[in-house]
């Protein structure tokens, strides 16, 4: 297991859930004060294998030629998340796309172009299973009460759950800290 104190996982129960959001408010709040880095980690099960969302899908899975890439994204208009992160105010941000039996690699190649010391905040829930960080957090939505497989593969770990309602969540993202280098939990 790779200890990241610095870093804070935030995961889901299912897509929809604000995970972005609550991501995007944890960048907008610690950015005010210093640097902070955005991260997005898609976990490939198959290269090429049926989209996991159904349909054609976007691409994402059969575009990936070797194990993993780390791609760092530098426009803030494209609507995706990792564009979302960049505009909440993160200094840069970083997408990992894995196959999922690389995974372990690919985060090390991630740590690696991370710049050091600063508080990351990052999105997954497949990769907590080789990466401990701070906190890990898993949004949950209030209406639906189904859990994605790769977020029951890590639900053991989970230090704080938070429910989304469709506008907002049970709790405020002021729960957790960056201080002392490292994210922790104020109950």
């Amino acid at each position: 297991m790779i200890e990241q104190n610095r870093f804070i996982m935030i995961g889901a129960t299912s897509r929809n859930v604000g995970k972005t959001e609550f991501a995007c408010q944890l960048i907008s709040r610690v950015s005010r004060r210093e640097p902070v880095v955005g991260v997005k980690i898609t976990t490939v099960a198959e290269r090429n294998g049926q989209c996991p969302r159904g349909g054609d899908g976007c691409g994402v899975c059969s575009a990936l030629t070797e194990p993993y890439c780390v791609t760092q994204e530098t426009v803030t208009q494209t609507g995706k998340d990792t564009a979302r992160l960049l505009q909440a105010g993160a200094v840069s941000v970083f997408w990992l796309r894995v196959l999922k039996d690389h995974l372990a690699d690919g985060v090390t190649a991630l740590l690696d172009r991370l710049p050091p010391d600063l508080p990351v905040v990052c999105e997954s829930n497949s990769a907590r299973s080789v990466l401990a960080p701070g906190v890990f957090v898993v949004v949950k939505s209030d209406q639906d009460t189904s859990v994605k497989q790769s977020c029951q593969a890590v639900m053991a770990w989970v230090d704080y759950w938070v429910t989304y309602d469709g506008t907002g969540w049970d709790v405020s993202s002021d729960r957790c800290v960056w201080a002392g280098r490292k994210w922790s939990l104020v109950r």
